[in-house]
């Protein structure tokens, strides 16, 4: 028969490697933005959720000079959101808005923008939802790189980025939505 210490440190060993494992495999999810530009929450490229009523959300995202930073918010009918990129030097009392979005109900906001100096820059996220709860998604993508070609529609030639450190991934993304037949793709 083991000691009881030993017993409690093996569970408890056990327990910290089961838990763990949890943590890693589970995907991070961003909470709510914050308030106010003071204590606005950092994304980096991925995806965030929220589900509100109405107000305002802040997020800072820390962007390289040069870097281009694409924001697609994916609204669902009832809910208008407004979406506007800050510039890094904006504060609680004056905003500098450097790009905007501001389409009607329930239809997806985007921005494009490339980075003209390094810093935080910030995220805003203002709306409401008509009754209920209103939800949104909050898509972020950070390249190194100018996309030429960003229209939809079928292409004769090939179509190429302009050179850059593309880093050790390369994500192609498509934003459509709809069935695609994919027969040729060449990296």
């Amino acid at each position: 028969m083991r000691h009881p210490i030993q017993l409690i440190s093996s569970i408890l060993m056990l327990f910290l490697l089961i838990s763990s494992s949890l943590i890693i495999s589970l995907p991070f999810v961003y909470g709510a933005g914050g308030t106010v530009i003071s204590n606005a929450v950092e994304l980096t490229t991925g995806k965030t959720s929220e589900t509100w009523t109405s107000g305002t959300d802040y997020y800072k995202i820390n962007l390289i000079a040069g870097q281009t930073l694409s924001l697609n918010v994916d609204l669902i009918s009832g809910t208008d959101i407004d979406l506007y990129l800050l510039d890094p030097d904006s504060s609680g009392s004056v905003e500098v808005t450097l790009a905007s979005s501001v389409n009607g109900n329930g239809i997806d906001e985007n921005i494009q923008f490339t980075a003209s100096k390094s810093g935080y820059y910030f995220v805003k996220l203002t709306g409401y939802k008509w009754s209920g709860l209103g939800t949104y998604d909050l898509n972020v993508f950070i390249t190194d790189f100018d996309v030429i070609f960003s229209d939809w529609g079928t292409q004769t030639t090939p179509i190429e980025v302009t050179p850059g450190d593309l880093g050790n991934n390369l994500q192609i993304v498509l934003r459509n939505g709809a069935d695609y037949d994919i027969t040729d793709l060449s990296i």
